[in-house]
């Protein structure tokens, strides 16, 4: 893994576990912790990960670094 810019210090890295399918598949799903995997221009083609069957700890805590005071 690269990541493409700096990652701050005290930073959570962690896996984010789950299904993957299209997210048209997922439209109506009542998950709430769904993540963006592949974003297309087609809308047919774009993929999510559903953390909803087999996810992990990640699930509870993404975005916790996006708070800002």
């Amino acid at each position: 893994m690269q990541a493409d810019a700096d990652i701050k210090d005290m930073t959570f890295i962690t896996e984010y576990a789950g299904d993957v399918d299209y997210l048209e598949n997922r439209a109506s799903d009542d998950c709430d912790c769904i993540m963006t995997l592949l974003l297309t221009e087609v809308p047919s083609q774009r993929l999510v990960i559903c953390p909803d069957k087999r996810g992990n700890v990640s699930r509870f805590i993404s975005g916790i670094n996006n708070y800002t005071p």
